[in-house]
């Protein structure tokens, strides 16, 4: 039985945090834009993995609105102080569209059981689901893009183009703006592909193994600390992927891609979160503080 509008109004934000969890378990991109300043998602920002997949920088996915919410940035394109409050407002909203966007996604469904579902089968739901969430997730960043480009000028939308793409890396080649920007061959574009779907599965394969040892140990996942076995993975496998597109790169090509860059830009440490435990199975933890800094992880487990 569909749950009624009032009670579905409480767990779509619940169905939400765990679209975006279970997305990450599987390697799926998930836009920043739909979480916290930290990558969290919830109130403040905060959804308890804040420096994991879905916080961290997505090489296949443009994020301007979470580069604006970096200070070090925020005086790169020499943002006024109105500009700032302008954009502070926008990314308050942009919490509450995402909800709408996803909560349009999951109308109809049966939240209830949705819950009650066993890990495996959650999973394949949301596998099944994907196209659905993509497409919304893609609606959602349009809107944001166009948002931004009312509120800074020309010039200061092509500095965030660049220090988007200096973020995030060679393996942002795979997304096809990226590639038709930097004229990247067919043959180029296919290799691309195969080396960035190789990395969503090394890194994915990751996380899930993180989530399992996390669930294990009551203990969540650390992707941020340097000495973190998890980040030095994921950083190594990121690394090698990223020389591995370099590699491909005709000469004209890597001169396009250094030029689409601009000047060197140097970013700040990511701060260090520190994380609550989550014993396992239960729903603990609760709201992000302020700006997504850290997390409860008050959400259903993968």
């Amino acid at each position: 039985m569909v749950l009624k509008t009032t009670t579905r109004r409480h767990l779509v934000p619940a169905l939400l945090a765990l679209t975006l969890t279970t997305a990450a378990t599987l390697g799926a991109t998930v836009p920043a834009g739909a979480q916290g300043p930290g990558g969290g998602f919830g109130r403040g920002g905060g959804m308890g993995f804040g420096g994991g997949p879905m916080g961290a920088n997505n090489p296949l996915q443009s994020n301007p609105m979470g580069l604006l919410q970096r200070v070090e940035v925020q005086k790169e394109p020499g943002l006024s102080v109105r500009q700032k409050e302008q954009i502070t407002e926008l990314q308050t909203g942009s919490r509450d569209l995402m909800r709408q966007r996803m909560g349009q996604v999951f109308q109809g469904q049966d939240f209830q059981n949705m819950r009650n579902l066993s890990r495996e089968e959650r999973q394949a739901k949301m596998q099944e689901m994907q196209p659905q969430i993509q497409a919304a997730m893609a609606a959602f960043q349009g809107e944001l893009s166009d948002k931004t480009k009312e509120i800074l000028t020309p010039e200061q939308m092509t500095r965030l183009h660049q220090l988007d793409l200096q973020r995030r890396g060679p393996l942002s080649l795979a997304d096809a703006k990226v590639a038709d920007e930097i004229k990247l061959t067919p043959a180029n574009r296919t290799e691309v592909a195969k080396i960035v779907a190789d990395y969503q599965q090394q890194s994915g394969e990751i996380t899930r193994a993180a989530f399992e040892s996390a669930r294990a140990s009551g203990q969540s996942p650390d992707f941020q600390s340097k000495l973190s076995p998890v980040k030095q993975k994921m950083d190594k496998t990121k690394k090698t992927a990223e020389a591995s597109v370099v590699a491909l790169l005709s000469e004209e090509e890597r001169a396009a891609w250094t030029a689409a860059q601009g000047d060197p830009f140097t970013f700040r440490a990511d701060p260090i979160v520190q994380r609550p435990n989550f014993p396992g199975g239960g729903r603990q933890g609760g709201r992000g503080q302020r700006g997504g800094a850290a997390g409860g992880g008050g959400f259903p487990q993968p």
